[in-house]
């Protein structure tokens, strides 16, 4: 037990700094953005089976679906930068690279469609990476404006 210069007991005053900043970081750990959840349908055809079977059969593949969907959130946690999305912006750039690329080749221009293939790729890649960066410093400054515990910013 301890008393602040106000003579007020200084153990709870950082107990409940303790908890605004627990608090703080358990939101900005579970900010998830963009992250695309869907389960897939379950599709049996000709079904001759118990229900005991069938019941075991459809908890197998929506406890697949839920892990996977899992993995998906995971991926698009802001404070780990989202790599879900980084992931996809590069794989469009790679995608788009070799679209134009063939396009190009195949009207006969095959310079212009790699020009065009490499500008695509470097500007989805920039904007993945980017975005990457934005979301972790973005993270790492809503924490260590927390960690201030300025009255102002824990009031908002």
């Amino acid at each position: 037990f301890a008393l602040n210069s106000n003579g007020e007991n200084a153990g709870a005053d950082n107990a409940s700094r303790i908890v605004i900043l627990m608090r703080s970081v358990g939101g900005a750990v579970t900010n998830v953005t963009r992250a695309p959840l869907s389960l897939k349908k379950a599709e049996i055809l000709h079904l001759v089976s118990t229900q005991t079977l069938l019941l075991s059969a459809l908890m197998r593949h929506y406890r697949s679906a839920a892990i996977t969907e899992l993995f998906k959130v995971f991926g698009s946690l802001e404070w780990l930068g989202n790599p879900l999305t980084t992931f996809h912006e590069i794989s469009f750039g790679v995608k788009s690279f070799a679209q134009l690329s063939y396009r190009g080749a195949h009207s006969g221009n095959l310079g212009r469609g790699l020009g065009e293939g490499t500008g695509a790729l470097a500007s989805y890649t920039t904007s993945g990476v980017v975005g990457m960066f934005v979301s972790l410093f973005s993270s790492a400054g809503r924490l260590f404006a927390v960690c201030t515990f300025d009255p102002k910013y824990i009031k908002r």
